[in-house]
């Protein structure tokens, strides 16, 4: 007499027969029933291939079950870029984002690698590579002219000045809160008027940013 099993306790056997086939490492007959179990199983089983460091496996098996963040992570880190590029739309976190552009600017891949900065909210990163090696100054120059950054306008500081361009080497002095070297620099390449210039464009973008915070405040929701 041929006893018909619940479908659930069919279910539970093959997923711990898959987990066992995972320990044991026997590894393609337990991905193969990982997958047909679904993705709490494939997860599962993800998790078991990393602790028996089959990182490739791992990874593939955490994007079948939906675990895309961390299947991400581990093509970045075994350079599979070919899976990981199919992917990345998916990714939110900036950390992967960042993970991935750093690999990419290792390769050399530089547009890659900047759209993966900018993706990742590293947009120090990404001046650093329109200055270096992607030849696009004007865009390093606006990325720096919205955020502010005292780093980042350093670095165009540099540029600015090996490329004998100090009209744009002074207003970004001022924006590293660097004004004496400002003011020098003016003085010496007779450029006051630039700098008087760009001190006056200074004062409208703080007076800006204050009423944006004020404007901020006021709508806030918790203002009392």
């Amino acid at each position: 007499m041929q006893v018909q099993l619940p479908e659930e306790h069919v279910f539970q056997c093959k997923a711990g027969i898959a987990r066992m086939h995972m320990k044991l490492g026997n590894t393609t007959r337990g991905m193969q029933l990982a997958i047909e179990c679904g993705d709490a199983v494939c997860r599962d089983c993800a998790w078991i291939l990393e602790g028996l460091k089959q990182v490739s496996d791992a990874a593939m098996l955490h994007e079948k079950g939906g675990n895309i963040e961390r299947a991400a992570m581990l093509y970045i880190k075994t350079q599979d870029f070919r899976s990981a590029e199919k992917i990345m739309a998916k990714i939110t976190t900036p950390k992967t984002h960042i993970k991935y552009a750093k690999a990419k600017e290792k390769q050399g891949q530089y547009k890659e690698a900047a759209d993966a900065y900018e993706k990742g909210k590293d947009t120090e990163s990404l001046v650093r590579l329109c200055l270096e090696h992607l030849q696009l100054p004007q865009r390093a120059f606006s990325i720096v002219r919205e955020t502010r950054e005292t780093a980042s306008a350093m670095d165009i500081v540099k540029y600015t000045l090996k490329t004998g361009d100090f009209r744009s080497a002074i207003e970004f002095l001022l924006i590293a809160k660097e004004n004496e070297k400002a003011i020098e620099t003016a003085r010496e390449h007779d450029m006051m008027d630039s700098l008087a210039l760009f001190l006056g464009k200074m004062a409208r973008v703080a007076s800006t940013w204050k009423l944006r915070g004020i404007t901020r405040v006021r709508s806030s929701p918790n203002r009392r």
